[in-house]
């Protein structure tokens, strides 16, 4: 088989099932599953060395045509919530919780016009994922997905999502409850409150630290 024409071959034969109705989860593991196939389908007709450059190539390809995202990361766009649902649905899951967190506008009679969040990005993104591992230990089975928005957001603007597949709903539940929780002790996120008469760092830390250093 011609190597140009394989990649669409396998996908038109649907060893690749790659379409709107797949999860990222599912698409994830197709791809581990089609790597092989594709190899056995070529072996008979091309050198080993055209066929393993060919094989990285392909890899990248199909990688794109998923696209692969990031299961725990801060962002400065709009969160959109069913990417990260869809990541973590796969055939095992019984069960998905997903919880949004939105910019209230009152809070103790107080009128919020707006939040501002900040953060240590690569840092924050490692304490995300940090949470996700204790959560696959805590709850075996479970998948998980945590995008934290920074930037200034207005009333109702999602600020936190996180997404939990589980095999059963209880573990769903509580270990997206879990996983809040921990953003709010061991995250570097800072939030600021802009109100009609002032503003005010407010949550665990209420003041930015100066450097990455001071907070680890």
């Amino acid at each position: 088989m011609h190597l140009d024409g394989c990649y669409e071959s396998l996908i038109n034969r649907r060893f690749i099932k790659i379409g709107e109705n797949n999860t990222y989860g599912n698409r994830l593991d197709i791809i581990k599953k089609s790597m092989s196939v594709s190899k056995h389908m070529m072996s008979q007709s091309v050198e080993e060395e055209s066929l393993n450059r060919w094989m990285l190539v392909m890899d990248a390809r199909l990688y794109r045509d998923v696209m692969i995202m990031k299961p725990f990361e801060i962002v400065q766009d709009p969160i959109e919530v069913q990417k990260y649902a869809d990541y973590v649905l796969h055939e095992g899951a019984g069960a998905v919780t997903v919880f949004s967190g939105h910019v209230r506008e009152w809070t103790n009679g107080v009128r919020t016009l707006s939040l501002a969040y900040e953060a240590y990005g690569p840092m924050a993104e490692k304490k995300l994922a940090e949470i996700g591992r204790e959560i696959e230990m805590k709850w075996p089975g479970t998948r998980v997905a945590i995008a934290h928005r920074i930037g200034q957001l207005e009333i109702s603007d999602i600020a936190v999502v996180i997404a939990i597949s589980s095999p059963h709903r209880k573990n769903a539940y509580e270990a997206n409850e879990y996983a809040i929780e921990r953003i709010k002790q061991i995250v570097p996120i800072w939030k600021k409150e802009i109100w009609e008469n002032g503003e005010v760092w407010v949550g665990n830390q209420h003041k930015k630290p100066l450097s990455e250093e001071s907070i680890k």
